[in-house]
């Protein structure tokens, strides 16, 4: 790549030209007239992309060359205006449409990107956005872009945008429950991030640990995910950096929960809860009672304690309103320990599993919801209904890893079973 000095454009083509012994006559060629390239040259004419791609052949150059300058504020002001759409929260506006509208303000600019970090950066949000709004995620059109950015992110060293890329195309498999191909495309990346960039952050590193200790439990892995998890913690305490702390803290608080491991829990607990001391946030302390109420369920068999801990949550939870389809589960599963079947049908049916939510031990807990129902109708003498839930349970948790919950949803459908035979 050509560096050149600080020169309006005519300016910049003149230069070229008079290097490379050219007359006007000559770089004009068939496609300009020599008085129109004049008039360039003097910055008295604007010439169009298709004339700037024709001039940057002549000369044997970029077209980015030949708009060095220009083009880098001009990129500038338009990935800050995108960047700040892209972190717009969705409460405020509607996910498709943020998307629809970043592919629209880079669409003029995508096929003219091709160097320094603004042009990395919008082609980079550009594949996100051409995902995000597919109707068919199978689509790889926007998979080309994101390679493109990932290219020019490793032309520039830039390991942690580099790392940025990669991991978004493990959470695409991820999102779409292929977590074998997950893991193994996030090995392959990390594998190659560490051995080709002599230095990645803090975050990019703990971002690669989280996603790890994900993958690992998510294909029933838990010693592995445990180790990464112990390694994360202990890195984080060298370094002063808590990325994504939290979330390995919880992520091994959901093992503890589908898997009965009171350990577990309360190690993890104790240490999510000096984090939502320090941060105070609601949604941890919420999360505590919905933890809380899930240990007197399998434990104590509180059920009447376990109502009184979640309904304060059932209502206007505001803050933590993610965790309201939690409650209503737990609340629906006390009140079938309780016998009160058709309350607990109530609350069960109104149990969404959000959209946002691949992990198979967050699905699995959800599927428990199934099984719980089942339970409920085969008590209240509705038997066809009973089979229909503790199939589905059972159907969608086969391809998930062991669990005591997967454990609970194969001895639902089978209780319900011996009873239709």
């Amino acid at each position: 790549m050509e560096v050149f000095p600080i020169l309006t454009l005519g300016e910049r083509i003149r230069k070229l030209r008079k290097g490379r012994g050219l007359t006007l006559e000559a770089l004009a060629g068939t496609k300009l007239t020599k008085g129109m390239l004049s008039l360039i040259e003097n910055n008295k004419a604007v010439p169009s992309i298709e004339s700037l791609n024709y001039i940057a052949s002549q000369l044997g150059v970029d077209v980015s060359d030949l708009l060095q300058d220009e083009n880098v504020q001009e990129l500038r002001d338009i990935l800050e205006q995108v960047e700040k759409l892209y972190f717009t929260d969705t409460k405020t506006l509607n996910n498709n449409k943020k998307y629809q509208q970043i592919k629209q303000m880079i669409e003029p600019f995508i096929n003219h990107l091709t160097k320094g970090y603004e042009s990395a950066r919008l082609t980079e949000l550009y594949g996100y956005s051409l995902y995000h709004v597919s109707e068919d995620k199978e689509d790889k059109n926007w998979k080309k872009y994101i390679l493109s950015s990932a290219q020019m992110y490793e032309e520039m060293n830039l390991v942690d945008r580099r790392a940025s890329v990669g991991t978004f195309q493990v959470k695409v498999q991820f999102r779409n429950h292929k977590y074998e191909t997950a893991l193994k495309m996030l090995l392959a990346e990390r594998d190659y991030l560490e051995k080709n960039f002599p230095y990645m952050s803090p975050t990019t590193r703990l971002e690669l640990d989280y996603l790890e200790a994900v993958l690992h439990f998510a294909v029933g892995n838990s010693l592995a995910a445990i180790r990464v998890i112990e390694d994360a913690i202990a890195f984080s305490k060298v370094h002063k950096v808590f990325y994504h702390i939290d979330d390995l803290y919880r992520i091994t608080i959901g093992y503890g929960l589908v898997n009965h491991d009171e350990e577990k829990i309360n190690n993890y607990l104790k240490k999510l809860l000096g984090y939502a001391n320090f941060v105070e946030d609601p949604f941890y302390y919420a999360f505590n009672d919905y933890t809380e109420a899930e240990v007197r369920l399998f434990k104590h068999q509180d059920y009447e304690g376990v109502i009184r801990l979640v309904d304060k949550y059932v209502t206007g939870l505001d803050d933590t309103e993610v965790l309201k389809p939690y409650f209503f589960l737990t609340k629906g599963k006390a009140l079938y320990g309780l016998g009160r079947y058709q309350e607990a049908v109530q609350w069960l049916e109104r149990v969404e599993i959000p959209p946002f939510l691949p992990h198979p031990f967050d699905l699995t807990i959800f599927y428990v919801g199934d099984s719980y129902l089942a339970l409920c109708y085969l008590e209240l003498g509705q038997i066809e209904t009973a089979l229909k839930f503790a199939t589905r349970a059972k159907e969608k948790t086969t391809p998930l890893p062991d669990t005591l919950f997967k454990s609970f949803i194969i001895d639902t459908y089978k209780k319900i079973v011996q009873h239709i035979v």
